[in-house]
């Protein structure tokens, strides 16, 4: 989703409004472990031309879907014992007249603190449609491809990782026009909610 940047009253009220419904559709209960990030702010970080804002982090035993087209899949890890992370992430064009990017293998890396590196999922390799999508589960929409940001653009979307079920991932790598790094605190470390 391209978002400008001058519609600020939009995205100051409608957009943190809409994440936090997305997020709890999304989630619905079935995620085993989610990072306890403000959905409403994430975390930002940013480089010359980029910024890279991480507003979700799931690990989930799969994710649903969908296309341009709406059809509907369902992502499973490849190997058993395995789990799916989901990153809900932005990534905003704010330095220059315009860029193109390409998220994909070359562009995301998800990291933990033992120097495991999981490269992201491709969405649109081995296709497994969803017939039936739980009640409790929203399809989401994935970031993958080349786009073109003009200056205060941005795209807002989903990204996957296999990782081991036993892992707890703290950063997110990007790197395709500027290199940044987003890390966040891991589940284990967190101060238990009130």
């Amino acid at each position: 989703m391209l978002l400008p940047q001058h519609s600020r009253l939009l995205s100051r009220i409608a957009i943190p409004a809409l994440l936090i419904a997305v997020v709890v559709a999304a989630c619905g209960g079935s995620s085993e472990r989610t990072i306890d990030i403000d959905p409403a702010t994430g975390i930002t970080q940013k480089g010359d031309a980029l910024s890279l804002t991480i507003y979700v982090v799931d690990i989930e035993d799969d994710v649903y879907y969908k296309d341009t087209n709406g059809n509907i899949y369902v992502k499973r890890p490849s190997i058993p014992g395995n789990k799916i992370a989901a990153i809900f992430a932005q990534i905003r064009n704010h330095g220059a007249t315009n860029v193109f990017i390409d998220v994909g293998h070359n562009s995301l890396e998800l990291r933990d603190d033992s120097q495991g590196e999981y490269p992201p999922i491709d969405p649109f390799g081995d296709l497994e449609l969803a017939p039936n999508v739980p009640a409790d589960r929203e399809p989401l929409d994935t970031m993958w491809g080349s786009y073109e940001l003009p200056n205060t653009f941005a795209i807002r979307a989903w990204s996957f990782f296999e990782i081991p079920g036993d892992i707890l991932p703290t950063q997110l790598r990007w790197s395709n026009v500027n290199t940044i790094f987003v890390r966040w605190t891991p589940f284990e470390q967190q101060p238990p909610r009130s």
